[in-house]
């Protein structure tokens, strides 16, 4: 069994690792996986690469840490905090499930990081404290979790092991100020043993 991670430059993480290929599908977001007409040409990319994805293999993917960590925030601040946040997450997690429900039987999603310590290198006009980005990646990875589990998409949590009580990443388990290391991943691959996908 062969599986495929897909997704942003989290994918990487799973570079070299036996019995997984990766694929990055560039600066993707779990909101616009859905769009037609994104600038990262996800849902293209993501349809070519699922035209590979043969009976026996599954594509893992891992968007929406940069949802989390930039656009829902920025989103919420630009609206003038018109609607709960919560609202924007519960969109992007929708957006996400409705673009995979589509290749259900050879998918499986994977939790994001918590937060991590980069500072607003996309240079965006809101960016969120440690604790909102906290909190933001926390709910969307509850609400993904639910989300999967009413439309029966397998999922792989390991969220509550890699974060601390602030909500924000373990740092033993970053590689780097966002992605997670080698010790992260082995829970992941352990998590895909425990559920007969290795």
């Amino acid at each position: 069994m062969v599986i495929c991670v897909v997704g942003d430059s989290h994918a990487e993480s799973f570079r070299g690792v036996k019995g997984i290929s990766t694929h990055i599908i560039g600066r993707a977001t779990a909101y616009n996986l859905i769009k037609d007409n994104s600038t990262s040409k996800s849902k293209q990319k993501t349809a070519q690469l699922m035209k590979n994805i043969h009976d026996g293999s599954y594509a893992l993917f891992t968007l929406g840490e940069i949802d989390c960590r930039v656009h829902i925030y920025h989103k919420y601040m630009s609206d003038g905090e018109v609607k709960p946040i919560e609202q924007y997450i519960q969109d992007t997690v929708d957006r996400y499930i409705e673009a995979l429900k589509q290749y259900k039987g050879r998918i499986i999603v994977c939790t994001i990081p918590p937060a991590g310590y980069e500072g607003n290198s996309f240079k965006y006009p809101f960016y969120g404290t440690p604790e909102i980005r906290g909190y933001i990646n926390k709910t969307f990875n509850i609400k993904l979790v639910e989300a999967c589990k009413r439309n029966d998409i397998p999922y792989v949590d390991v969220f509550d092991k890699v974060v601390l009580p602030n909500n924000l990443a373990k740092k033993e388990y970053l590689k780097d100020e966002i992605h997670f290391n080698n010790k992260a991943i082995s829970l992941i691959l352990e998590e895909l043993k425990v559920k007969g996908y290795r």
